[in-house]
């Protein structure tokens, strides 16, 4: 089961930044089937509409692997994703399971 997290470490309302970086996390361990590793973390700043590639760490054994993106938002409200997809084109689902796309809510400005 293929998952990927944000990970905030600001506050989610007022983040006054004019570049943010958004990283991640996503848990490493294929032990179990190892053809199916995480080859692709994408992020979107707008509910899903669009998705840019994020820096994937390189993976190290069955460490989780940490990705990264950076982000250049003007003030506003934002719904920020992230989502992955395993080496078998098999991509994390947007609803209905223990794995979804992971979701922040933030307010810039």
């Amino acid at each position: 089961m293929i998952k990927s997290f944000l990970l905030l470490f600001v506050k989610k309302e007022g983040l006054s930044c004019s570049a943010c970086s958004l990283r991640g996390i996503t848990p490493g361990d294929n032990r179990h089937k190892p053809e199916a590793g995480v080859a692709l973390v994408e992020v979107s700043t707008d509910d899903g509409a669009t998705w840019s590639d994020a820096v994937l760490e390189k993976q190290s054994g069955f460490a989780r692997q940490r990705f990264k993106s950076e982000w250049r938002p003007e003030a506003g409200r934002y719904q920020l994703l992230c989502r992955c997809t395993d080496a078998r084109g098999v991509q994390q689902p947007r609803h209905g399971s223990r794995n979804a796309i992971h979701k922040i809510q933030v307010t810039v400005g």
